[in-house]
């Protein structure tokens, strides 16, 4: 049912652009509703695996590096919007390598653990996630 009010949807704009984010596995479009090939409709994904653009058919295809060790600190430090204690600075530091360079993981770790002050905090997310 939804499909079909997705397809009859994006088959009366003249123009739309669809987004799928953080793709983890392909699948067809027309399963869920997308028009494949009719003028107007833009599709757009992003994915960390090169082999669901693949297998989706992308028709252009673009890489993203991942942060160095220095822009990764210096993103999660302004996102969590202050200097963490000291005790706390090893842990931060595991934190974003552990976060590869992502600036999506980067910003969300940094982003839950701003404000939070006790030790324990720190390491329980870095170990126990």
């Amino acid at each position: 049912m939804r499909p079909t009010l997705l397809f009859n949807h994006l088959t009366k704009k003249k123009k739309c652009l669809v987004i799928l984010d953080d793709m983890w596995q392909h699948f067809e479009l027309t399963d869920v509703g997308i028009p494949v090939k009719r003028d107007g409709v833009r599709l757009v994904l992003t994915t960390r695996d090169l082999g669901v653009c693949e297998k989706m058919l992308c028709q252009v295809k673009i890489g993203v590096r991942p942060l160095s060790d220095e822009e990764a600190w210096a993103l999660f430090i302004l996102t969590l919007g202050s200097d963490q204690p000291p005790s706390q600075k090893l842990v931060a530091e595991d934190i974003v390598k552990e976060c590869k360079g992502l600036p999506l993981a980067i910003v969300v770790m940094a982003g839950s653990m701003r404000g939070e002050v006790e030790d324990h905090v720190w390491w329980q997310s870095y170990y126990y996630g």
